[in-house]
C-alpha cells in the first residue's frame, strides 16, 4: 500500500494536493458502495458507507487529526445525523 501511495503522491504533486484527492475518491467510493448495498442487498446506505470507512481504516488511510475538535467535530456529528435519518 505504501508503494501505491508514493506513486500516487508523485503523480499528483502540484495539483489539488494529495489529501484532497484521496478524500474525494474515498467519498465517491463510499457513495457508490452505499448505492450498491441499498439496491442489491436491500440494506441501508449507511452499511455501505461504514464498510468503505472500515476498509479505509484497515488499509491505513490517514490524514485527519484524531480526536477531532471544534468545527470538524461539529461537522462530523452533523453529517452522521443527516446520513442516519435519510430515507
Amino acid at each position: 500500500m505504501t508503494d501505491f501511495m508514493a506513486i500516487w503522491g508523485q503523480w499528483l504533486r502540484p495539483s489539488a494536493g494529495l489529501p484532497t484527492v484521496q478524500w474525494s475518491l474515498l467519498l465517491a467510493a463510499a457513495a457508490v458502495v452505499g448505492h450498491l448495498v441499498q439496491r442489491h442487498l436491500a440494506l441501508p446506505k449507511v452499511v455501505g458507507y461504514s464498510a468503505v470507512g472500515a476498509l479505509a481504516g484497515l488499509a491505513g488511510f490517514s490524514g485527519a487529526a484524531w480526536p477531532l475538535q471544534g468545527i470538524a467535530l461539529f461537522l462530523l456529528e452533523l453529517g452522521v445525523s443527516v446520513v442516519l435519518f435519510q430515507t
